[in-house]
């Protein structure tokens, strides 16, 4: 078999053939094209996106310690009430986020038939057929309901100022160190003023513009970043007064 073989075919081997074009447009469109893929190479991977870095979205946790207590005098109906750390934070609905309560409105309120002022109507089948609700004169369903038994509700402002927020913050990156954590506590484990421990004062110094009055305090809502400690201000609302809390409506801090 070997004997038969074709020793040109035998020994042959492949080269690279190199083709000169001579054409002014064939080679024009030719450079562009290799300028226009190095500039994408350059620009848009290495320098735009940044194409030799690795990035990863790195967990971390705040937790937050509050110091503090108020006693204020309602402006509504007669009373006055002491209010604890636990209650001026309540409640927390999100991690890492402190809810300061400024203003509080209490209503006392039973279960009973009577005009529902959060469900406006126009006809009954507006109102909850299943209660036998009715559309009352007022425009208001009229149902099995909390009513309110006072007329005037105690409405209590809270002298926040001097409440102590204590931050601490870790955060891990799991592709450059899983075994290290990075956190305050390392090097400050302790409160300190101006550090990781604020008043809710010395935070509204904070904010651009600085409110004007502390009673606005009400309406500012304020997020605490693990980091970066940046103050963002704007306007909030207040709860629903016929919530489960018997009534319970207050403006809050996050």
């Amino acid at each position: 078999m070997f004997d038969q073989a074709d020793p040109d075919k035998l020994f042959s081997y492949y080269t690279t053939m190199q083709v000169r074009i001579q054409d002014r447009y064939v080679g024009l469109a030719n450079y562009c094209l290799q300028f226009l893929i190095l500039s994408y190479i350059v620009f848009g991977i290495f320098i735009f996106s940044r194409g030799y870095l690795e990035f990863e979205s790195a967990k971390g946790a705040i937790a937050s310690h509050i110091r503090g207590d108020v006693l204020s005098i309602s402006r509504g109906r007669a009373g006055s009430r002491y209010f604890s750390a636990e209650e001026i934070t309540y409640p927390g609905l999100e991690n890492g986020n402190v809810f300061v309560t400024t203003r509080q409105n209490v209503r006392r309120q039973r279960r009973a038939v009577c005009e529902d002022s959060m469900r406006p109507c126009v006809v009954d089948s507006d109102c909850t057929t299943v209660m036998d609700g009715k559309c009352s004169e007022n425009g208001f369903c009229l149902e099995p309901s909390w009513c309110d038994i006072d007329d005037t509700p105690e409405i209590y402002t809270l002298d926040v100022g001097d409440i102590y927020i204590w931050i601490k913050s870790s955060i891990q990156f799991l592709q450059l160190a899983r075994d290290r954590i990075y956190s305050t506590e390392s090097n400050h484990p302790y409160p300190e003023d101006g550090f990781n421990a604020f008043t809710v004062r010395e935070i509204l110094m904070l904010c651009e513009p600085v409110p004007v009055r502390f009673e606005e305090l009400a309406s500012l809502v304020l997020p605490l970043r693990c980091c970066t400690f940046g103050i963002v201000m704007c306007r909030g609302s207040t709860a629903d007064p016929q919530s489960r809390h018997a009534g319970l409506m207050s403006s809050s801090i996050p």
